[in-house]
């Protein structure tokens, strides 16, 4: 097993061209028995996980999609059936987004994506197909466009950028191998437009002002952290209203004063630079160890921009991701 990376070491970066589901659980599973049925949930992951004590098979719940496998390490395949047991998970707040998808919906066509195991730091950037790429005026860069991680490359040597968790690595191709290049950054990186949809990563360009804000930010005293618990959202007349992020996949509550964003199915809340994730727009609210960092793609004349200095990790893949911050241990997990 590997061991956590050091400030110099990059996690495991991965590139998917089709959507992957990166499970990762912080050491060995942590079984938790669902009471009255042969069922144990994975508490150790962030993804819906179970185990059937009864065929000692395990379950994972993909969006919206039921894989089933022997062994964590897969193959994994799709199951359209699910042990009658699942039909007798507890009505509270940990199931009642599962038992959502029990028995299996219907999906028409589905696309059903690779599983990838790791108890190790790992990163995946998850392109739409072939990687596509458009130059960025005024350098000598070119961003990735079919991705929603921060993906860049530099002419004429073509070498390859990638911010992850408040680093930057580089490599000749997107096999790698990747090395850590924060301190040594190319200028073209200072010289991006802030107002480009590449703009939002200048907060971590070291040298620009942009990094010298967020730097400020960070040693603002911060309040004693929330429990979700004590967190709800109040929306004016009542019913959520979103719009979209311009120049993003994400969309903004407009009618309420906390920053609430929709990033694939899932909603997630900044209030006090912590995050909080939810199945819905009112909640139930959980605890998120860390910020969706396709926010970093926010324009800096969006309502929501502020949010991009809410949180210190980085990172984005299309089924669900896992990266090694410099602060603390990042885990998260949105949609494609």
């Amino acid at each position: 097993m590997r061991q956590a990376p050091s400030a110099a070491s990059p996690p495991a970066i991965l590139v998917s061209f089709s959507p992957v589901v990166l499970l990762r659980l912080k050491g060995q599973p942590v079984l938790t028995p669902v009471p009255k049925t042969h069922l144990s949930y994975v508490a150790n992951t962030s993804w819906p996980l179970f185990e059937d004590s009864a065929n000692g098979h395990f379950y994972l719940l993909a969006n919206d999609l039921w894989l089933e496998a022997n062994r964590l390490e897969g193959p994994w395949e799709r199951v359209t059936r699910l042990p009658e047991d699942f039909r007798h998970l507890p009505a509270d707040d940990r199931f009642t987004p599962v038992s959502k998808f029990v028995p299996p919906p219907p999906v028409h066509e589905p696309t059903v994506p690779e599983v990838l195991y790791t108890t190790s730091p790992a990163a995946v950037i998850l392109f739409d197909g072939a990687p596509e790429f458009a130059p960025i005026t005024g350098t000598q860069l070119e961003r990735a466009t079919n991705t929603r991680s921060p993906v860049f490359r530099l002419k004429p040597a073509g070498t390859y950028y990638y911010l992850v968790v408040g680093r930057w690595f580089s490599a000749p191709s997107l096999k790698g191998p990747w090395s850590d290049v924060t301190s040594s950054l190319p200028t073209d990186f200072s010289n991006i437009p802030p107002d480009s949809p590449a703009g939002a990563v200048l907060a971590a360009v070291p040298g620009t002002t942009q990094a010298e804000d967020a730097a400020l930010l960070s040693q603002v005293p911060k309040r004693p952290a929330l429990s979700a618990r004590e967190v709800s959202v109040s929306y004016l007349g009542g019913t959520p209203q979103f719009a979209p992020v311009k120049g993003t996949t994400m969309e903004y509550a407009t009618n309420t004063a906390d920053k609430v964003l929709l990033v694939g199915a899932i909603y997630y809340l900044s209030r006090r630079g912590q995050w909080f994730m939810a199945p819905t727009p009112q909640g139930p609210w959980a605890t998120a160890p860390g910020a969706p960092a396709v926010i970093y793609t926010i324009p800096p004349k969006s309502p929501v921009y502020t949010v991009t200095y809410a949180s210190c990790g980085y990172g984005y893949w299309g089924y669900g991701y896992w990266g090694y911050d410099g602060c603390e241990e990042v885990e998260q997990f949105s949609t494609h």
